[in-house]
């Protein structure tokens, strides 16, 4: 099928007129009940509308630690909803987010970490906070560790649960925010 140029000049115009958390917004507002992410019967499907909330509560929980505008902040975690609404969030709040794989060496992590100058770091759990131990030290823009699965909790280190929660309470508060 063929796309006739108009056409696709009006849908590049609109595309390029709008922002990843506007379409969120968008999608939260018209499709509210229907899928947006599906975790393959981990944690079955979350509508726009679940999304929507999930991405403004950590948003508000991400900027409450003092992520903000040009910031940076590296995750290591597999593909899960988490990865999503985490990265999503730190899009919304003007923040750079970058994913860390785990494929890379403890030299490769301190090179990404530092060139980063990044100021949040959420892993995993147990397993990625280990591989990240000897490198915390040689980054000094960095001022917070989150865990995902972090049970139980490290010592310097915040579960992304807190987060979450704290951003629900402020995002029940002022849901336009």
């Amino acid at each position: 099928m063929t796309v006739p140029m108009d056409l696709a000049h009006r849908c590049a115009d609109i595309a390029a007129s709008v922002t990843v958390p506007e379409l969120l917004h968008r999608n939260a507002i018209t499709c509210p009940d229907r899928p947006a992410l599906s975790t393959f019967g981990i944690d079955g499907v979350v509508t726009w509308r679940e999304l929507h909330d999930r991405v403004a509560a950590m948003a508000l929980g991400l900027s409450a630690l003092g992520l903000g505008p040009g910031d940076r902040m590296i995750m290591m975690m597999p593909s899960r909803l988490e990865h999503w609404v985490t990265d999503l969030a730190a899009v919304h709040l003007g923040a750079i987010p970058c994913t860390a794989y785990a494929t890379l060496s403890t030299d490769q992590l301190r090179y990404v970490a530092q060139h980063s100058a990044a100021k949040v770091l959420v892993l995993n759990g147990r397993a990625e906070l280990d591989r990240w131990i000897g490198v915390l030290g040689d980054l000094p823009e960095l001022r917070h560790v989150i865990v995902v699965d972090d049970e139980p909790q490290q010592r310097g280190t915040v579960p992304l649960a807190t987060i979450a929660a704290n951003g629900a309470t402020l995002h029940a508060a002022d849901p336009d925010r």
